[in-house]
């Protein structure tokens, strides 16, 4: 089992069930604060998974609007999630900040395991607030030191390639 993070923080974990020769597939979730994002029951592809956090560890975009982290965590999803997701039978939003798919969500970096996750992530001088919604269970919102995400994140793609590599694997 991989564990980058901090417990009481955020922490991202896998665990590696099956390495072939294209596919390095396993468990993964993300714990903020002790909750737990992510379906561990699914068999996620970690190598995408590692791509995705390797990138979003060096790659910083520019993820603040002022006054959007204070906001309660519902109007932050009616900003970032309902302009660019479309839902079903739901009313067209125009897009309040540009380039807000791109700039803000990060659902894509838990792959399939976050298939039923949308998370988003906003930004600050100081801090960093992730806001998700998991199925429709209520939205949730936790506040992080600066770039600590981005650093759990690079953390975990050092222990992951040394997890694959004690398998005789290379990314």
């Amino acid at each position: 089992m991989i564990v980058a993070g901090y417990d009481n923080n955020f922490s991202i974990a896998a665990e590696v069930t099956e390495i072939t020769d294209n596919w390095i597939l396993g468990r993964f979730r993300f714990v903020l604060h002790g909750k737990v994002c992510g379906n561990w029951d699914d068999a996620a592809d970690l190598r995408g998974c590692h791509g995705w956090l390797k990138d979003f560890s060096i790659h910083f975009l520019p993820r603040f609007e002022h006054g959007l982290l204070t906001l309660p965590e519902v109007e932050i999803f009616e900003r970032l999630v309902k302009p660019v997701l479309v839902q079903p039978d739901a009313e067209e939003y125009a897009e309040v900040y540009p380039d807000t798919l791109s700039r803000f969500h990060i659902s894509h970096l838990g792959m399939s395991s976050f298939n039923a996750v949308t998370m988003v992530l906003v930004e600050g001088a100081e801090q960093q607030r992730c806001v998700w919604q998991a199925n429709n269970d209520p939205i949730m919102s936790d506040l992080f030191p600066q770039n600590c995400m981005q650093n759990v994140a690079q953390e975990f793609c050092d222990l992951f390639q040394k997890e694959v590599a004690a398998h005789g694997h290379v990314l």
